[in-house]
């Protein structure tokens, strides 16, 4: 802004100041609103690559995520379909909380269509043979019966006693017949 140089307090305050001009357009922005007006915004075929799950559709860009978990993504355009068709935009969704929401939920839902849910006891049992994997089956049913009949922790030896009495092979597994073994198993059944 051009300005006169104030020599005093009276001519700041004085009616022949000079009011200062306003600020012209620069030819830089005057440049870049020709560009942005010229330019035709579309699609762009190395965005799947560097944002997976967005596809181009007649209505527009849609994050497919999103689109598959509608109530968890909410009101965001890329669910209906998005056109502005900037990296903005879609720097601005694939880093919000909602898609990330959606993107663990469909990775849930891919492990569970697979038939396996990698958590701590699906890893353990995946490594068991078929011999110890029934030993520990057996030993978890009986965790489980002592939970829901609502009995004490410690009525858990005597049950796998009466198991092994009955013909069963649990006694192989002499460092699970114990109250704290039968909690060990319940805080996993849970």
């Amino acid at each position: 802004m051009n300005y006169k140089k104030q020599t005093s307090i009276s001519s700041f305050f004085s009616e022949t100041a000079e009011v200062p001009e306003k600020k012209k357009k620069t030819e830089s922005q005057d440049q870049k609103k020709k560009y942005e007006d010229k330019r035709v915004r579309g699609w762009v075929s190395t965005w799947p690559m560097k944002f997976p799950g967005l596809v181009n559709t007649d209505r527009g860009m849609v994050c497919t995520f999103c689109r598959q978990f509608p109530a968890l993504a909410g009101d965001t355009v890329m669910v209906t379909g998005c056109k502005s068709y900037r990296v903005e935009s879609l720097c601005g969704h694939f880093s919000s909380q909602t898609h990330m929401r959606c993107v663990k939920a469909a990775a849930v839902q891919k492990r569970i269509e697979a038939g396996r849910c990698a958590g701590p006891l699906d890893q353990i049992v995946n490594k068991l043979g078929e011999h110890h994997y029934s030993l520990v089956k057996k030993l978890f049913n009986t965790a489980y019966c002592v939970v829901v009949n609502e009995m004490p922790f410690t009525t858990f030896p005597n049950l796998l006693k009466l198991q092994i009495k009955n013909g069963s092979d649990l006694d192989q597994l002499i460092s699970y017949q114990s109250d704290k073994a039968c909690a060990r198993c319940v805080s996993l059944i849970n």
